[in-house]
């Protein structure tokens, strides 16, 4: 699953995040670039809700990566 982070998102915001989906067992892969943070998340996640991901105020968009995808 890839989260796309709004510009400008505070950095608390950003920690919050990642602490909470460490806390739930993921791995995270950070990328941060001019217009875009980026989170990937590592781990099996089809126990996470991508509605309720994507009701936080600072996320841009959630993408699920098909397991095809996976294996590039």
């Amino acid at each position: 699953m890839i989260i796309t982070m709004k510009q400008n998102t505070p950095k608390e915001e950003l920690e919050k995040l990642t602490s909470r989906l460490e806390e739930q067992g993921f791995s995270i892969h950070f990328s941060q670039g001019k217009d875009y943070t980026l989170f990937g998340i590592i781990g099996d996640t089809s126990t996470l809700d991508e509605k309720l991901i994507a009701s936080n105020a600072y996320v841009d968009n959630v993408t699920r990566i098909a397991a095809p995808y996976k294996k590039a």
